[in-house]
Formats: C-alpha cells, structure tokens, sequence
C-alpha cells in the first residue's frame, strides 16, 4: 500500500492480505491477534517482529491457543478492558506472563464499554460515526492506560508486549497507533495496520449481528455495526487530534509520556533493526 494514499471518508480499503496474513496468530479461541511490528519507519528502519502483539480478548483460548501464546515470548499483557468487562468475560492466564487490568476509557468518557453501552450511547440521537469520531480524539490524551504501555515498553528488556481489550479495535487500536508514532511510523503504515481490523473481525461482526437481530431494530443494528467497524475516519480522528494540538508527533510524545528525544532514541534502538 502506498505511505502517500489518500483514504476517503467511509472507505475500508484493504491491506495487502499475504502481508497481514504473516502477522497473524491464528488461535481456535482468539480474536484478532496478531504482530503488528514488522513495518517500515519514516527514517529507514524497520519495527522488529515478534516484540509487539495486539488483540481481542483472552477469554476463550483453548489449551492449544494457550500453549501456542506461551510460545510467543511474552513477558507482559495490557488489558484495556474496563473491571465489568474484564470481570464478565475473564482472560484465560498464560503461565508465567503478567497481565495488567488498566482501562484504556478515556477520563472524559463516561459509563462502561462493552457494546451494548456504547449502543446505548452512540444511537440515543446521535450518529454513530460521529461517536465513534469524538471517542477517537478523547482516547490519546491524559490516558493513564497508555502511560502504563509506554513504561512497559521502556522496561522490558526481552521479550514481547500484547495489548488487548474486548475485539482489539478501538482502544487497542489507538494503543498501537501511539505505540507505532514513537516507533517512527508515518500515518497511512498506522491506517493500514488498523484496517486489518475490519477483515479480521469480519466473521466476529457477523456473528453479532445475529444475536442482536432479534431484539433489536433495523436502524440499531445498522448504527451497531458502525461501531463494530474499523474505518479510516476512526483513526484519521485520532491522528489529526495529535497533530492539531501539538502539531509534531515527538511533542505529545514527549508531554503524554515523558518520551524525550534520548528516551524515544533508546526505545527506537530496542524496538527497531
């Protein structure tokens, strides 16, 4: 895919499906796991394989899912997920690897986030689109969640990271968006990564959908699909927050997360080849 794209508004254009197939973790119990490392960074080098891992949640695994993740070389999880959906759908533990419940909602958000709130939310008079939009521009700042991920990032000498929430979409989408700014990725590698989402959620989404087909109208189930969505304006929102605000990438890198200059070259130099 071309770093210089131009992504209309509504448009999921596809990644390059051998590409994003090599980065997949492919789990019986998973949900859109994968490595999302492996590309290429504004000043030539390129993000390691194998360090940098996102999904949905753990909940599921089956004793092959778990044996084939401890094979992985994890050494830390990052679970966005707020308490009540951490506690309704609890992760199945990886021997020997951490997991840290910090909730990736934003402070300014408001109420829970599992789909059926967010519904409640986003379609009570609102557009969908544009929910999902605002939510996007408030997760990037005054996270406390990122600020735990850009310390373990920082901390881990060996080893991998994973970072998850419910599908692995929004907050974990957002996640390794900032993740992949400190790394030196440039805007359309961050998008293209992020749509990877859409195909990978694909049989998930359709699923739903076919629960909630019964108890709820056309109109809401339409609006829920919005939501279950990755779409560019997803992420460009985010983005163009960034950089409306601090206008250069190191700057909020350096204010959110104390990253400056000679610590974002140490994180480069551990992350990058």
């Amino acid at each position: 895919m071309s770093h210089n794209a131009a992504y209309p508004a509504g448009a999921t254009p596809k990644p390059d499906s051998s590409a994003s197939a090599a980065r997949l973790v492919h789990l019986e119990g998973g949900v859109n796991f994968r490595d999302f490392g492996g590309y290429s960074t504004a000043d030539g080098r390129t993000m390691r394989r194998g360090l940098l891992f996102r999904s949905g949640a753990l909940d599921r695994l089956t004793k092959d899912d778990v044996s084939k993740v401890s094979r992985l070389g994890l050494r830390q999880i990052i679970d966005f997920r707020d308490p009540h959906e951490a506690m309704q759908r609890p992760n199945i533990a990886i021997p020997g690897i951490p997991s840290d419940l910090v909730p990736a909602n934003p402070p300014s958000y408001g109420g829970g986030a599992s789909l059926r709130q967010m519904a409640a939310r986003a379609l009570h008079g609102g557009d969908p689109v544009v929910f999902m939009q605002e939510l996007y521009r408030k997760l990037p700042f005054e996270n406390q969640a990122y600020r735990h991920m850009m310390s373990a990032l920082q901390h881990i000498a060996e080893g991998g990271l994973l970072l998850h929430c419910m599908i692995g979409k929004d907050r974990t989408g957002v996640g390794c968006a900032i993740v992949q700014l400190a790394l030196g990725a440039d805007n359309d590698t961050i998008i293209e990564d992020y749509l990877i989402t859409e195909t990978e959620l694909k049989d998930f989404k359709a699923r739903a959908m076919t629960e909630f087909a019964a108890e709820f109208s056309v109109s809401e189930i339409e609006g829920m699909s919005v939501l279950m969505s990755a779409r560019v304006e997803f992420i460009q929102a985010t983005l163009d927050v960034i950089k409306d605000r601090f206008g250069d990438m190191e700057k909020y890198l350096e204010f959110e997360f104390g990253l400056t200059p000679d610590r974002l070259e140490r994180l480069r130099e551990q992350y990058l080849n």
